[in-house]
């Protein structure tokens, strides 16, 4: 005979394996030992109800009383992190001090770094927390998916090009190729689903363009089965032999898409004249100008559709400088820019405008401007929210031989801002995010030019982050 209440023991049994089940092993322990108590004590007030003494009628009864008991348990508990997770951001220090969690070493050296040399790297980009992709100057891929940690041989793009190379996933990727027949430019989209050991081509159209005319394609996929291609060719404007262009005429402007993943493409009917396209999110771009004024195209559909606008505040002979453009979660599109006088003089820090708009581009309503830092020299932004936003900021530093390049965050759309890492003496290219945690920079190592004798040098290569932009780590091939 055994001292133990065999239904008392029973409850228990279910009550520990329903508690495992439904709280996670992740739960701060202080939460689980809540939970716990509370258990406990529904379990007593049961016990009090149904004279514990006494059988419970049946084992199914109780088993279903103290599942929705343990249900009710698990909502309480997820409700309690939940409020923690909001007064954590509610109480949100400064983002330079924050603790990051930790994340596998990638091998090579964290910068600064005054090392020469490396394979010259002409860009790439984050696929997933695991996932990366570069082109070198060769123009063949390297891709890791293991964070960074070991990298494949270099893989052969088709017609050793890169335009608008891009990978979905491990698998799926894309590159587009432009060749010249008879006065015009011919686009073939190659399509790899093995990581880019091989690919498939597929015609997509074509567009006028001459010698001495400037041109641009880009190719761009929201998944696997719906892809854009816009191209565009024009003509710059010379005042004088001596004088830069004074502007741009179009020459011709197309757009085709696919919803079958590249076997077919259609032509767009009304395409954008766009010299590129700023991707904040697989469906959300902006096409920018290639000649002066604030005329700009949105997409929220992946190239599709477009909706054309004027920016408020920036002259027919400005340029728009900077040009990021998000949502603001209720239906309204927000977009943070700055322009340049046609004549480059700029005075004091080029304010950063914030602008509105509720009817997807079509118009826009200034919502803010600020000046605390100067627009001009922000650059690669990254949509963390409403308001929260990282991007690059260059500074100038009397004593280093090129600006130094701080990653800054801002948690009220662009009113402050507070340094979350540095880059050092990287002369950047570009800089692209995949998450808060995971960057990518493309630069060169420009800290060599402060040895004792002055002379520069470094090579072009990539440089990545894991853990938000505190360090960087040099492509180890």
């Amino acid at each position: 005979m055994t001292g133990v209440d065999p239904m008392i023991d029973q409850e228990l049994r279910l009550r520990a394996a329903l508690q495992r089940d439904l709280v996670p092993p992740a739960t701060p322990e202080r939460l689980r030992g809540l939970v716990a108590e509370m258990a406990d004590e529904a379990l007593a007030a049961a016990g009090a109800r149904g004279a514990r003494g006494r059988l419970m009628g049946s084992l199914a009864m109780a088993v279903r009383g103290i599942r929705i008991g343990a249900a009710a348990v698990a909502i309480v508990a997820v409700a309690l992190l939940s409020l923690l997770a909001i007064g954590s951001l509610g109480h949100r220090g400064d983002v330079a001090t924050n603790p990051l969690p930790t994340l596998p070493a990638m091998t090579g050296p964290a910068l600064p770094s005054a090392r020469a040399g490396g394979t010259q790297v002409m860009g790439g980009r984050w696929v997933s927390d695991t996932v990366a992709w570069v082109v070198d100057a060769d123009l063949r891929m390297h891709v890791t998916t293991d964070g960074g940690q070991t990298w494949s041989g270099p893989r052969a793009l088709p017609n050793a090009s890169d335009l608008g190379l891009d990978l979905l996933d491990a698998s799926n990727g894309y590159t587009a190729w432009a060749s010249d027949v008879g006065g015009r430019l011919a686009i073939t989209v190659h399509l790899t689903h093995d990581g880019g050991r091989t690919w498939s081509g597929t015609p997509v159209g074509s567009f006028a363009w001459a010698d001495g005319e400037d041109s641009r394609v880009v190719v761009h996929f929201s998944d696997v089965q719906h892809g854009v291609v816009l191209a565009a060719s024009w003509i710059y404007l010379q005042t004088g032999s001596d004088q830069p262009p004074s502007g741009a005429t179009p020459r011709e402007c197309a757009g085709w898409t696919t919803s079958d993943g590249g076997s077919s493409w259609t032509a767009l009917d009304a395409p954008p004249c766009t010299a590129g396209v700023a991707w904040s999110t697989p469906d959300l771009g902006i096409g920018l100008p290639f000649n002066r004024g604030g005329d700009i195209a949105i997409t929220q559909d992946g190239g599709r559709t477009w909706v054309r606008s004027a920016v408020p505040g920036v002259g027919p002979s400005d340029t728009l400088w900077r040009a990021f453009i998000t949502t603001a979660g209720d239906g309204m599109l927000r977009l943070a820019e700055a322009s340049m006088p046609r004549d480059g003089a700029v005075t004091g820090n080029q304010p950063l405008i914030v602008l509105d708009s509720t009817d997807g581009g079509a118009t826009w309503h200034e919502a803010d401007r600020t000046a605390s830092v100067s627009a001009i020299r922000l650059d690669d932004f990254l949509d963390l929210g409403r308001d929260h936003w990282l991007a690059i900021q260059q500074v100038t530093r009397l004593q280093g031989p090129v600006d130094e390049s701080l990653i800054v965050e801002t948690m009220d759309g662009g009113r402050t801002w507070t340094q979350a890492g540095t880059l050092g003496w990287i002369s950047t290219g570009s800089v692209s995010w995949l998450d808060r945690m995971h960057g990518m920079a493309q630069g060169v190592d420009m800290s060599v030019c402060a040895s004792a004798d002055g002379s520069c040098g470094g090579s072009g290569t990539m440089f990545l982050t894991n853990d938000g932009g505190r360090t960087w780590h040099r492509l180890p091939f």
